[in-house]
């Protein structure tokens, strides 16, 4: 229930950056990874952590040069904050929040796939549906931040009042790199332990 609330929180509030929005994301992120340590162990959830920073700060900064897998945009919010390459540093965390909840998400629907990656089907299914899962937040949330918030500013706009339809097939293929390597390394963790 704590969690609901804060989600629905964030979500009322993510649409203007003020100091309270900022203070639930950092409660969201760190819900995430409380929960992701408690469940997969520290480990883990370091893994999961760096896995969805690295790829989510490669992938945006690959956008934001060539517009490649989201299209072209750039941020205006954080000018004082701390950057990796020309993304904010709290993108990265933030990836792993929305990407955690998500992988979780997932895992409820495939009945608990996370435990059982030594089975093929669930390898290939459960990255494919956490990224689907992943891809629907940003539905919800790309918008409004681009539009009214004025978050991020989409250069070419788009076919989802400004964003491009090119920035949810990039959150597809970002979300499911995050999730398939960490797949991997949990099939991988299981065997070793095993």
């Amino acid at each position: 229930m704590a969690i609901a609330g804060i989600l629905a929180a964030a979500i009322g509030v993510s649409w203007n950056p003020t100091p309270l929005a900022q203070a639930l994301a950092a409660i969201f992120i760190g819900c995430a990874l409380v929960h992701a340590t408690f469940d997969y162990g520290p480990r883990r959830a370091l893994v999961l952590f760096v896995a969805c920073n690295a790829i989510a700060f490669a992938m945006e900064n690959l956008s934001t040069a060539t517009g490649f897998p989201f299209g072209v945009y750039h941020f205006e919010v954080g000018p004082n904050l701390s950057h990796v390459g020309l993304i904010p540093i709290i993108v990265g965390p933030l990836w792993f929040g929305a990407g955690y909840f998500s992988w979780v998400v997932a895992s409820v629907l495939l009945d608990g796939a996370d435990r059982q990656l030594h089975r093929p089907f669930n390898l290939i299914a459960l990255p494919v549906v956490a990224a689907f899962v992943m891809t629907q937040w940003d539905l919800v949330m790309d918008a409004p931040n681009a539009t009214i918030a004025m978050v991020w500013i989409w250069h070419d706009g788009g076919g989802v009042f400004v964003v491009p339809l090119s920035n949810y097939l990039g959150w597809l293929l970002t979300s499911w790199l995050i999730f398939y390597a960490f797949a991997l390394y949990l099939r991988r963790s299981c065997r070793i332990q095993g």
